[in-house]
């Protein structure tokens, strides 16, 4: 139940700040005088649901010492992402180039962790486990 109510959670903060990042991108774009910045800083928010959606996948690795296996993972996102990257570069895409080799970084990795993780969350929330969670988390 803690790991259905982490991931929930943590879907939850990956909502806000994903769009607090759309939200706040035209208001940075300005600041900077960069109007190019507010769809970049759009796309780019998108990174925040990702590592939402695979943290607590990523814990679950851990805890296990799966670490192997979390390495081969973010391998496979870093070529992922680094082939679109590059390709876009080349093809003269500019600063759209890092943003395709993050985002599909992040979705890669995220996919292929939730492909190969034996755990798949429910669809349980508990606000006694959530102040559990909580309490631990503020200590830290």
């Amino acid at each position: 139940m803690h790991l259905d109510t982490a991931f929930w959670a943590n879907i939850l903060v990956g909502v806000v700040l994903t769009f607090g990042g759309m939200l706040l991108s035209g208001p940075i774009a300005n600041f900077y005088n960069e109007p190019q910045l507010k769809p970049i800083i759009t796309w780019l928010s998108l990174a925040f649901l990702f590592t939402a959606l695979s943290s607590t996948q990523r814990a679950f690795f851990t805890r296990e010492f799966k670490f192997k296996n979390l390495a081969i993972l973010q391998l496979g996102g870093n070529i992922s992402g680094g082939v679109v990257g590059i390709v876009a570069a080349l093809l003269g895409y500019g600063a759209w180039a890092l943003v395709g080799q993050s985002l599909v970084n992040g979705l890669v990795t995220t996919l292929l962790l939730w492909l190969i993780s034996d755990w798949h969350p429910g669809l349980h929330f508990s606000k006694a486990h959530f102040r559990d969670l909580m309490t631990f988390g503020f200590n830290m």
